[in-house]
């Protein structure tokens, strides 16, 4: 049995996505569908909020969209026409070389794709084949580099930013919405709004269309008094700036020829030729309590869980091994619930139940198991209260379906005699043979039907773990 343990656990419980109360931890990570009640602005998201363990204090994260103001541009050398007629005129060659690119690395991908089926003289050969097409390709792409390079180095424009988070904008709109509570009767609303703890908080200037075009966009960044930030944004960008920042701050950015060119074929206007030329990100740390609480929830009644077992019970007689593996998970299926509140991070339950470290099972799975374990042993106590087997695992477990069976009650003695022919060959013999009577016996159906007993097999268990930790969030400043 214990061997099925962990995978009944698993088949035989619900799995819902759960959520983080608001009573959980300094903060609780908003969760929609289970957080504290609040109105929320027009133009803002609850997402940008946080509550306090009793949902009276929220919270409140800068929004999504931030923003900022810039001064009148100035125009410097590099933004000349001049410049950008002549970057025209050599981009011509451009879309050769990248045709050229693409045809190489279909060459290798057809030339990696044939490796596994080749002999060794054929590897041989295509792999010299990838090595040349590669060393085309990085010839090409340095030769593109050439081309845009001495306009890379070159400032066309030079901005100068306010940037600030506005989160008392937001703390003010949210305060606000909330002078009068919502109409959901009983639940708790906020009754005092505050900005969020941030820590952490990092500017990422960069070019937005690196992905289509991989020059230089930001040439100098001078914000006085921030040092540049040592980040751990997700994916840091070679071509990206990054600057601490604290709650507001200005500067000023120069943007590449290359790039100023590049947006003038699209635009006249300077507003819009700057935002295409410059992304200005602000990513942030907020502390949250995270963890994890799981509760294992296994109960029945008496009564049903012999029902349960008579539904699906063949007549035939059991071994008691036989009976609890296959009887018993039958007779408490779809009384085990499992749930799991997440608290802040995203755990997947089946996942997390079959998780192993160093070959050791999760601690949340070993505790699961024994919960099971416990009820499945409760269940076989109960049966044996009833008799309907015992501990002994010599014979057979009584039977369980209703009906009558014989039983050997005892033995006689039977003898028979032969007199022969005329006395001759006369013979007697003498067997052994058992008493056989018919007898009725209560199978597991009547024994539900006429059940007296109104407790409860159950088992359940409690488990939680709190930590602090950090949750990452952005926003993009606008203007």
């Amino acid at each position: 049995m214990k061997k099925l343990i962990l995978g009944t656990a698993i088949a035989l419980s619900t799995m819902p996505k759960a959520y983080a109360g608001p009573e959980e931890g300094q903060f609780a990570v908003l969760k929609t569908e289970k957080a504290c009640d609040i109105n929320v602005p027009q133009g803002l998201s609850k997402s940008q909020v946080y509550f306090s363990k009793d949902c009276s204090t929220a919270f409140i994260l800068p929004p999504q969209q931030i923003s900022a103001i810039i001064s009148a541009p100035v125009m410097l050398a590099g933004s000349d026409n001049g410049f950008c007629t002549a970057l025209d005129q050599q981009s011509a060659s451009l879309a050769n070389y990248r045709s050229k690119i693409t045809s190489l690395e279909n060459q290798v991908e057809a030339a990696v794709a044939k490796l596994g089926n080749a002999n060794a003289e054929q590897q041989k050969a295509l792999e010299a084949q990838i090595k040349e097409a590669r060393l085309q390709i990085d010839k090409y792409k340095k030769e593109i580099r050439g081309i845009f390079k001495p306009y890379d180095d070159m400032a066309a424009v030079r901005v100068k930013y306010s940037l600030a988070n506005n989160v008392m904008n937001s703390v003010l709109a949210f305060q606000t919405a909330n002078l009068v509570p919502g109409q959901n009767t009983g639940a708790t609303y906020p009754v005092r709004f505050m900005p969020a703890q941030l820590a952490d908080s990092t500017l990422v200037i960069s070019n937005p269309d690196a992905g289509s075009y991989a020059g230089r966009a930001v040439l100098k960044v001078n914000f006085p008094g921030y040092k540049p930030a040592s980040t751990n944004v997700a994916s840091e960008d070679p071509n990206a700036t990054y600057v601490s920042m604290g709650g507001g701050l200005s500067g000023i950015v120069d943007i590449s020829t290359s790039v100023y060119c590049r947006n003038r074929q699209k635009t006249a206007n300077i507003n819009d030729i700057i935002s295409q030329s410059v992304a200005i990100n602000m990513y942030y740390n907020v502390k949250v309590q995270t963890g994890i609480k799981l509760f294992v929830d296994a109960k029945i009644k008496t009564a049903d869980f012999l029902r349960n077992i008579s539904s699906v019970i063949q007549k035939g007689k059991f071994q008691r091994r036989e009976f609890t593996e296959d009887v018993i998970t039958g007779g408490l299926e779809g009384s085990i619930n499992i749930s799991l509140d997440d608290k802040g991070k995203e755990y997947d339950l089946m996942s997390l139940m079959t998780n192993t470290e160093d070959g050791e099972v999760s601690p949340v799975s070993a505790l699961v198991a024994k919960v099971i374990k416990n009820y499945f042993e409760r269940a076989e106590d109960k049966l044996k209260q009833m008799g309907i087997f015992s501990d002994d695992p010599a014979p057979r477990a009584k039977e369980v379906a209703n009906g009558s069976e014989d039983v050997v009650v005892g033995q006689r003695r039977v003898c028979h005699s032969n007199s022969g022919f005329l006395g001759i060959g006369a013979s007697s013999s003498c067997s052994t043979q058992p008493i056989i009577v018919q007898m009725d016996r209560d199978g597991v159906s009547q024994l539900a039907q006429n059940q007296a007993d109104n407790s409860y097999i159950e088992e359940q268990i409690l488990f939680e773990t709190n930590q602090t930790s950090t949750v990452l969030h952005s926003s993009t400043f606008v203007y």
